[in-house]
């Protein structure tokens, strides 16, 4: 396998073979088998628990935006006082 385009294809083979092989494997077994045989069994979709909504997001979106604003005033700073 010297090119890397048959590489690329190689992986991408494995990659479509593990999503076909894993999509039609049945439930695992124990509780988490249980789990997703009474989720089926009740219509519940469970991917957006994956999801997960945080509480204050948009507080802490500004939070961050205003201390990495700090950050560069300080590193400005820094650099001016040390001639960098």
């Amino acid at each position: 396998m010297k090119s890397p385009y048959l590489k690329l294809l190689a992986g991408l083979v494995v990659l479509a073979a593990l999503i076909l092989v894993t999509g039609f494997l049945p439930a695992p077994r124990g509780v988490p088998g249980e789990v997703v045989r009474h989720n089926l069994k009740e219509k519940i979709d469970a991917s957006p628990l994956f999801y997960c909504e945080v509480e204050g997001i948009f507080q802490m979106d500004k939070d961050v935006a205003r201390m990495h604003a700090e950050a560069v005033r300080v590193r400005s700073r820094v650099r001016r006082e040390t001639g960098q």
